[in-house]
């Protein structure tokens, strides 16, 4: 899904307690966070097209409480300079001069072994030795495929983080819960004590029954008016945004056993 299409579409397309922070400056943002249960504060100074910042707050042991920069980054396939972007690296820069701790998820198009790619490309090489020069640390582990399109399938999101942090980001993984997307979502937790599992859905538990009967009350009677390219990506937003409500109403989530406290993230 596009991120206009998430900035522009009504709540029917996404709920109304979630909040999608992008650049406000630019028409068309190609990154973005979304923020749902928690305060976070949007740092529009380093936000860009390809670049959205946040700052919050998350749990200490004892009780305190750490500021923390996380930044959702596109790496443009077509771009001429190698990755990071300029501005991904200003923001690394500056996070590393204050002493304030960064969690990146991005969308790298760069391929390489040290994150799971069968394949090494000069973008990979360039972003690696980037990221050895850096204080951040990959947190991607396995082989599982990030990206899928067309029948060929990669590894080309990344999650990094400050080294200070990285103790207490727990259970990273690929998702294997549909995401309407080419790409997959990945998961994991803040945890500022022991592992602690996040909650998941099964699709082998799905009521399908149920799925059928959510979509067709979601969408009897949707017929839209499809006059460009525009009209069409906006009905199909909303057309997947449907799908995965049903999904989630007839695919219950199962909670494992705490065993510690933490916080759960996506991307």
């Amino acid at each position: 899904m596009k991120v206009t299409d998430l900035l522009n579409n009504t709540s029917k397309v996404h709920p109304p307690n979630l909040s999608i922070l992008s650049c406000d400056v630019v028409p068309d943002p190609r990154a973005c966070i979304t923020v749902k249960g928690m305060n976070a504060i949007l740092m529009p100074a380093w936000c860009s097209r390809d670049l959205a910042v946040i700052k919050v707050e998350l749990p200490e042991e004892g009780g305190g409480s750490r500021k923390v920069v996380v930044a959702s980054a596109y790496f443009p396939c077509d771009s001429q300079d190698p990755p990071p972007s300029a501005e991904a690296q200003r923001l690394i820069q500056h996070c590393q001069e204050t002493r304030l701790a960064l969690i990146i998820g991005c969308d790298a198009n760069s391929h390489h072994t040290a994150w799971g790619c069968p394949d090494i490309n000069s973008r990979g090489e360039a972003l690696l030795e980037s990221l050895a020069s850096s204080n951040l640390v990959i947190l991607n582990r396995g082989s599982r495929p990030t990206f899928r399109s067309a029948g060929r399938e990669t590894i080309i999101d990344l999650t990094l983080c400050s080294q200070e942090i990285s103790h207490a980001i727990r259970v990273w993984r690929v998702s294997q819960e549909p995401s309407l997307s080419d790409h997959n979502q990945i998961h994991f937790a803040w945890s500022t004590n022991v592992q602690e599992e996040e909650p998941y859905r099964n699709p082998r538990r799905t009521d399908w029954a149920l799925y059928r009967e959510s979509l067709n009350w979601h969408l009897e009677g949707y017929t839209p008016s499809i006059k460009n390219r525009e009209d069409c990506e906006e009905a199909a937003a909303i057309i997947r945004t449907e799908i995965m409500q049903a999904y989630k109403a007839s695919c219950l989530t199962v909670t494992p056993k705490a065993r510690g406290r933490g916080m759960p993230w996506w991307t």
